[in-house]
């Protein structure tokens, strides 16, 4: 999934459109559908955003949100469970 202008890897599809969405944002900002090219990840990290697991940073993680005005991402490990 791409990363959309919120920041966040899109997480979803909009069932009108087809076309990828951040759910977590959709609704709230038209910047939520809005494909953005991806940066250069190398080098960064990512810290789960409720606890202090850190990764380095990949469109792959779940709940990825990329911060370009920080030097860490964010994501969520799971620590909190999956249901």
């Amino acid at each position: 999934m791409p990363l959309m202008k919120c920041g966040c890897r899109a997480s979803g599809t909009n069932a009108k459109t087809n076309k990828p969405v951040c759910v977590v944002h959709a609704g709230l900002t038209p910047d939520a559908e809005i494909i953005v090219e991806t940066p250069n990840l190398a080098g960064r990290e990512a810290k789960c955003a409720y606890c202090s697991n850190k990764k380095p940073s990949s469109l792959s993680l779940p709940y990825f949100v990329y911060h370009s005005n920080q030097c860490q991402d964010e994501y969520y490990c799971g620590c909190f469970g999956w249901d």
